[in-house]
């Protein structure tokens, strides 16, 4: 039985098909420009830095450098034997960082324990 707010739709499967795929289409389009809007290949040219590199911008030593990457603060990739970063994903994952870290001390948030804790 059917009410008067209810009402019997037909799709055949090869239109439903057809519906999804212009959809996924549309979607994979707006996500492609968007993505090209927000990196707007910005950061091509720029020189990978090696975890001295990094320690010395930063004013740390290299082994705090290995304890963000242990803590999953800062992100490198490896190639041959040495680790790299990108100086743009560094400044962005830091200042996320520090912004938790005084969260955290002014106890707005929970403080995390620490891999060593």
């Amino acid at each position: 039985m059917s009410t008067d707010n209810q009402r019997m739709v037909v799709i055949y499967c090869e239109e439903l098909k057809e519906l999804i795929r212009t959809e996924v289409a549309k979607f994979s389009e707006a996500f492609t420009l968007y993505m090209s809007e927000q990196n707007a290949d910005k950061h091509l040219d720029e020189k990978p830095l090696n975890i001295q590199q990094v320690a010395e911008r930063y004013g740390v030593s290299k082994a705090t450098i290995h304890n963000w990457m242990k803590q999953g603060i800062i992100v490198g990739f490896k190639q041959g034997k040495g680790r790299f970063f990108y100086l743009h994903e560094l400044d962005q994952r830091l200042t996320r960082y520090k912004y938790i870290e005084m969260l955290e001390n002014t106890g707005v948030i929970e403080k995390k324990k620490k891999f060593w804790e």
